[in-house]
């Protein structure tokens, strides 16, 4: 296996542009179709009924393309969807048709492959957003499957691994603080870094010093991902793919969802978050309107 060398501390500041260029080569695989691959995704999307489900994905695409480093990246969108949403199933069974969009199902029924006729090739990955007891976010991405709010936190982490999922501890504003801060603390230090990750947002407005848990979660290995998080109001479309992670990994296009789990789950994968996040001025008029709003959920 060719050798790459990595910065021996991870990088934590946000790129301009995905400059993933050295790429392994992982040999050949019996089993599965392994070829090295770089993707820049966004890890943390909503589609919500009250979105312009074409303009969300023709604006994802179109951002991870200008965030990517050369036209070879494979794009994607991780799903996070809220109890009472299905937007990933609703596309699968083609009870919500979008505009422009043709709908490829894989083998792996977490995984489609969506063809945008402006936007080109997407990768969509299936996902749920949990709220703990705590009033924690915890995603699954990769994940059809419901895991129903309220439980603690802990045992939401343990029950999206027990099904195959991956859970990722977000960061949301005010989330972190005081006894949660603590609680959050507690929880990174219960589980290893392949069993649970660490969810960067775009609503950390530039210029607000990264949490210490998400400094160290990096510094230790553990993996930082990162996104858009559009929230339930009009305009929010414009958001996806603006806030990013740019990785490598050994990828079989005939089973995208077995090879993003395995990259995923490997501590060593290393990781860059690219794009931009809003300003101070920007995150308090999405918070706003998102109070304004919240009769639009459901």
């Amino acid at each position: 296996m060719m050798s790459v060398r990595f910065p021996a501390k991870r990088i934590q500041r946000v790129y301009p542009y995905c400059m993933c260029k050295a790429r392994p080569d992982y040999g050949k695989n019996k089993r599965m179709n392994l070829n090295p691959a770089t993707f820049i995704a966004d890890t943390h999307v909503h589609v919500y009924p009250v979105h312009d489900a074409a303009r969300l994905i023709e604006q994802a695409g179109t951002h991870l393309g200008r965030l990517a480093d050369g036209p070879d990246a494979l794009r994607a969108i991780f799903l996070t969807e809220v109890h009472g949403h299905d937007f990933f199933g609703a596309l699968k069974n083609g009870s919500h048709a979008v505009p422009s969009l043709h709908v490829l199902e894989q083998e792996e029924s977490e995984a489609l492959l969506l063809r945008h006729e402006t936007a080109g090739d997407l990768w969509l990955f299936a996902g749920r957003q949990i709220v703990t007891a705590e009033r924690l976010e915890v995603l699954a991405l990769t994940m059809e499957k419901v895991v129903e709010d309220g439980a603690p936190v802990s045992d939401i982490v343990r029950a999206v691994g027990d099904t195959g999922g991956i859970p990722v501890l977000s960061w949301a504003p005010g989330k972190w603080f005081f006894e949660r801060g603590t609680i959050v603390k507690r929880v990174v230090e219960e589980f290893e870094p392949g069993q649970l990750r660490i969810g960067d947002t775009s609503l950390r407005p530039v210029g607000w010093p990264e949490p210490g848990i998400m400094k160290r979660a990096g510094a230790e290995g553990r993996t930082v991902l990162a996104g858009s998080d559009p929230l339930p109001f009009r305009g929010e479309e414009r958001q996806a793919g603006q806030y990013a992670v740019c990785f490598e990994c050994a990828f079989d296009p005939g089973r995208p969802v077995t090879s993003i789990r395995a990259a995923l789950s490997d501590p060593a994968l290393r990781v860059k978050r690219v794009g931009r996040r809003n300003s101070v001025p920007q995150m308090l008029n999405r918070l706003y309107r998102h109070r304004r709003g919240k009769k639009h959920i459901g």
